[in-house]
């Protein structure tokens, strides 16, 4: 298999122990906190993209199923997924199948009144009806409690239980054991103030605010020079 992409470069990165080393590839380690994991992290710090250079890739398990294919001449029809999120009862990792029925597979595994996501609660969409199936693609269902906080003056009050970026709630003194995040959007869509608060949480070389207004306004010129396309998950 390797032999088919001998003429290009091959990275392999990991976090931790090292793999086994192979000839003609360059493996790179990336540790910490998300999107550390990202394969778009990875692309953009060792290979960024553009408007003319493609890169491709692969996850560990889709590798596992190539050499499957090879050595048994059939394709493997599982997967390993992570079920997770405040609304799961246990947190774990399934064996499933591919196309799985999301609810028949969370079936006694979360609590009421949730909201089940076929992916990260980032990029991932909401598993209702005709969606409610496991893609290819889907490493993770995440469930968390669908509900509104409707507190008048929310963004008012001491906040001791709520998450600020900024600091302007109580728990950035008195910090909980852990934030509890739900569906509630606080609010509904604001303008988009250019303060630093984006670019600190912006792992990437990337201007957060120019590329956040060319999303919201549907520009794709303007997405094009702020890099949209370098922030794939």
């Amino acid at each position: 298999m390797q032999n088919l992409f001998s003429d290009v470069e091959i990275y392999c990165t990991y976090q931790g122990n090292k793999p086994c080393e192979q000839e003609d590839i360059i493996y790179k380690e990336f540790s910490g906190p998300h999107p550390s994991g990202l394969v778009g992290t990875h692309i953009h710090f060792l290979r960024p993209v553009d408007l003319n250079k493609e890169v491709w890739s692969i996850g560990f398990q889709e590798i596992i199923s190539l050499g499957y294919l090879d050595k048994y001449k059939s394709i493997k029809p599982y997967k390993y997924i992570a079920l997770s999120g405040e609304g799961a009862f246990e947190p774990k990792i399934l064996k499933t199948y591919f196309g799985a029925d999301i609810d028949e597979l969370t079936a006694g595994r979360i609590q009421n009144e949730t909201r089940v996501i076929s992916g990260s609660v980032l990029n991932g969409i909401h598993a209702n009806g005709a969606m409610r199936f496991l893609g290819n693609f889907c490493n993770q269902i995440s469930v968390i409690p669908d509900k509104t906080n409707d507190i008048l003056f929310n963004w008012a009050m001491p906040g001791k239980a709520l998450h600020s970026k900024m600091g302007t709630f109580l728990s950035s003194w008195i910090t909980p054991s852990k934030f509890i995040f739900n569906t509630s959007l606080n609010g509904g869509n604001r303008a988009i103030v250019p303060i630093s608060t984006y670019d600190e949480v912006m792992p990437l070389n990337i201007l957060a605010t120019p590329l956040l207004k060319s999303i919201v306004t549907k520009d794709i010129e303007l997405g094009v020079k702020t890099w949209c396309f370098r922030t794939g998950a």
